[in-house]
This record gives C-alpha cells, sequence and structure tokens, in this order.
C-alpha cells in the first residue's frame, strides 16, 4: 500500500510574493518536500508543470510562529523557477483531463476504504525540538520497517500430533497404567464433570435350585400322603395302567401270556372272572423293548399279535387279511360272558370267502372259548326219564340283528353257539350270541363317532 504524507513548513513565516515589478526587492527560496527526496535519494526531480503567477492560494491555518533558529538562506532562483509553496503535496493526477475536484474526491475514498480495512501506522507528528535532518531520518527508518514487516509474511507452525487420541484408546491406558478398574474410572470421570452417572451391571442370577427342590418336596410328599390315605382306609389305590392298542373303548385291560393252545386256555380262564354287566376287558401281550440307558420294559402289543399268537387253524385267505389293528378282549352281555374278536381286515371279499370256508371248523376249534351248552332235563315229569341228546348244527344261517346281517351257528335246541358278521367292509365281529353281537357294534360306533 503506498501512504502519501502531508507536511506543512509552519516555522517559516510566510511572506507575500513579491511583484515582478520590484527587481531590487530581495527574493528568497522556499524548500519542497519533492526537492528534499530528490537531494537524499540521489534522484532528479520530476519536472513540475508550470503554474501561472495568478494561481489561486489556498490559505492554511498555521499556529502562531515559534522562535526557531536563523533560516538558511540559499542562492536565489531566478524569477521564472519561482513557484509558490502549496499547502500540502498533491500527488500527480492519473490523467491531465481528471479536474483537481474529481482527484479529491477519489482520494478520500480510498482513505476511507483503506482505514475500514487496516489501520493506518502514523508516524510522529514533528515536534519542535526536533531538526528537520532528525525527522527525515526517523522518518526514513520507519518506512524501511514497515516495509520489512510488510514483506516477511509470519509462518505459524501448526504442531502435528504423534496420533490420534480417542476416548477408547484413553480409556485403556489408564486402567493399563493404573490399574484401575472400569467402575473407578468412570466414577473418576464423574467426579471431574461434578455429574453423577449411575452405572448398571447385570446380576448374574443363580439357578433356582432350593425352588425347584422345594417343589418336588411337596409332590413326593403328596403322593405320600395319597398312598398313606389309601391303605389306612383299605381303598384300592388307582394303579395307571398302559395305553393298549384297542377299535373300541375299554373298561378293562388284562395281559396275557403264553403262544397256541397255552394263550388259549390262559383266554378262556380270564372269562371265567366274573365282570358287570355290559363291561368290556381288553386282553393283550406284550413285548420286550430296550431303552438307550440299557432299562428293560415290556410294550402292550395290538390285538393283531395276540391273534397270531394263538396259532388257530383259521383258511389262510383270512390270516392274511387280519391287520394287526384288531382287538381281543371278554364282554360281559345279558347272561355269557364270552372272549369276543375285532378284526380289521384289509378286504371285505377275501375275508367273507375265508369265514365261509371256517364255518365247518370253527366250532371245535373254538370250543374251548363257546363250549357246547349243557343238557337240559325234560319238564313236567315225574318219573325219571333219559337225558335227551342235543346237538349242534353243522351249518350257519343267515339273521338279522338290529338292523345287521348275521350268520349264526345254534344248537338243536336253538341255542347260539357263534355269531359272526360285518360292521363295516373293513371290520368283521366274531362273538358268542346275539346280545354280544349288538354291544359290540354299538361300542365301534361310539368309537367311530357314529
Amino acid at each position: 500500500m503506498r501512504r502519501v504524507y502531508f507536511y506543512t513548513v509552519a516555522n517559516e513565516p510566510q511572506s507575500p510574493i513579491p511583484s515582478s515589478t520590484d527587481a531590487s526587492a530581495p527574493q528568497r527560496h522556499v524548500r519542497t518536500f519533492a526537492q528534499d527526496v530528490a537531494r537524499l535519494s540521489g534522484k532528479p526531480m520530476p519536472a513540475m508543470p508550470a503554474r501561472a503567477v495568478s494561481a489561486p492560494v489556498k490559505s492554511v491555518v498555521v499556529p502562531p510562529p515559534q522562535p526557531a533558529p536563523e533560516p538558511v538562506v540559499e542562492p536565489s532562483i531566478p524569477q521564472a523557477a519561482y513557484e509558490p509553496p502549496p499547502g500540502y503535496v498533491i500527488p500527480k493526477a492519473p490523467t491531465t483531463d481528471e479536474s483537481r475536484e474529481d482527484v479529491l474526491a477519489r482520494l478520500k475514498r480510498k482513505v476511507q476504504e483503506d482505514q475500514v480495512q487496516e489501520t493506518l501506522i502514523m508516524p510522529k507528528a514533528p515536534s519542535t525540538s526536533e531538526s528537520r535532518e532528525a525527522v527525515l531520518a526517523r522518518l526514513k527508518a520507519n518506512v524501511g520497517v514497515s516495509a520489512a514487516e510488510a514483506v516477511a509474511p509470519v509462518a505459524t507452525a501448526t504442531p502435528v500430533p504423534d496420533r490420534i487420541h480417542t476416548y477408547k484408546s484413553d480409556f485403556a491406558e489408564h486402567i493399563d497404567e493404573k490399574d484401575a478398574t472400569a467402575f473407578s474410572v468412570i466414577a473418576a470421570e464423574a467426579d471431574a464433570q461434578g455429574t453423577i452417572q449411575t452405572v448398571v451391571f447385570k446380576e448374574r442370577r443363580p439357578f433356582p435350585t432350593a425352588i425347584v427342590a422345594g417343589f418336588l418336596l411337596i409332590i413326593l410328599g403328596g403322593s405320600g400322603l395319597y398312598a398313606a390315605y389309601h391303605i389306612v382306609t383299605n381303598r384300592p389305590m388307582t394303579v395307571f395302567q398302559p395305553r393298549v392298542p384297542s377299535l373300541i373303548v375299554a373298561d378293562e385291560r388284562q395281559e396275557l401270556t403264553g403262544s397256541g393252545q397255552e394263550l388259549l386256555t390262559n383266554l378262556a380262564a380270564a372269562a371265567s372272572e366274573i365282570l358287570p354287566e355290559g363291561t368290556v376287558r381288553v386282553t393283550y401281550t406284550t413285548t420286550a423293548s430296550t431303552s438307550p440307558d440299557g432299562m428293560v420294559s415290556a410294550l402292550p402289543q395290538s390285538g393283531g399279535a395276540l391273534i397270531a399268537a394263538l396259532a388257530l387253524p383259521m383258511p389262510d385267505i383270512l390270516l392274511r387279511s387280519i391287520q394287526p389293528e384288531s382287538t381281543v378282549g371278554i364282554i360281559r352281555a345279558g347272561e355269557e360272558q364270552r372272549p369276543f374278536f375285532i378284526l380289521r381286515v384289509d378286504s371285505f371279499e377275501r375275508s367273507f370267502a375265508g369265514m365261509l370256508a371256517w364255518e365247518a371248523g370253527i366250532a371245535s376249534d373254538l370250543s374251548d372259548l363257546y363250549p357246547e351248552y349243557p343238557a337240559q332235563e325234560p319238564v313236567g315229569t315225574s318219573t325219571a326219564s333219559t337225558t335227551p341228546v342235543v346237538t349242534v348244527n353243522t351249518s350257519f344261517v343267515d339273521e338279522v340283528f338290529g338292523n345287521r346281517d348275521a350268520r349264526t351257528l345254534r344248537d338243536s335246541l336253538g341255542r347260539p353257539i357263534v355269531v359272526y358278521g360285518f360292521h363295516d367292509k373293513e371290520t368283521l365281529i366274531i362273538a358268542r350270541d346275539e346280545a354280544a353281537y349288538l354291544a359290540l357294534i354299538e361300542r365301534l360306533s361310539v368309537s367311530q363317532g357314529q
């Protein structure tokens, strides 16, 4: 930035310009700032345009004259080169066409803009006791320092951190150096910030062993009281029976052992145990089963396994048609308590053909289960007579029981020996008489939801 300084020579009194007609008057030379700068720098002073003598001079108010040393009188200058002293140095206009008022307005705007941007360093005003040479030397020194400060920029070194610190790294370093815990570090940080932070640690709850043990003791105690109550009152305890596969709903269940004739005899003996009216007892056999932990237990089998174990001499066409889901049991219906067979078959035609072929020997093959009735004495005779002979018919007859077709084998007195019929095309029923046959059909209808 270019600075312009204005100086006014106040020590020398202003005198009127001598008239050009007075040739005998002494002429004095006025020194200007431009002349001093040219003399000190050794450069020629630029030529100034000649001005008319009659040009108006701007008046400058100056302080009262002070005593000053005697002015230096220099050699006189011809009248033609004389120039009145200006009140202040005016810079040269950039163009000859620019007027004085435009130049002053432009400079004023420039100064106002520079004052907004930066503060001007104004030199110290000259004092009355300071010589001209001292003022020039001080100004020259100030100008050199300002130029040096303007040329040499101040470089600010920005320190480069060795590494970036984060809260996580500082937290870990503090734990390693101070051997502190996470809770103590958080508490110290809360004290430094002046706030209290609540840190909740999730506590691992132990397994409630005592509660589980208490429940087990309660269960065992209740079982013991239940057993003691039945022992004291002599009441039979409820026995949980295993689940036995059956085509009908059973009231009781009984396990049978053996095979062949032995198993047939055990089935007949189980039928001799008296049952309540309308009661159905399902019989079954078991098979041994070994669990993964090595324990051996007996699992109930379906009625098809019991029929196979009986080894009855039935036709092969019937035997091959019987499915494992069959049921064998004992029923009390009317005056009779006899075994029954509910056979699940895979073919109505083959199973019916097999029963027709078995009709000739079924009475003798199942004689242990369906024996002949005892002979009856004649009624209305006063003297002893010969006991009549009762025979069993050799052929079955078709009959209808409760809108159900059946085939019945009777003796000579018309008493039924064995009855069989189909509940549907997949279910074959073999029973002692009509009452047992109808009771089994009703149970099957209830079990099948009919």
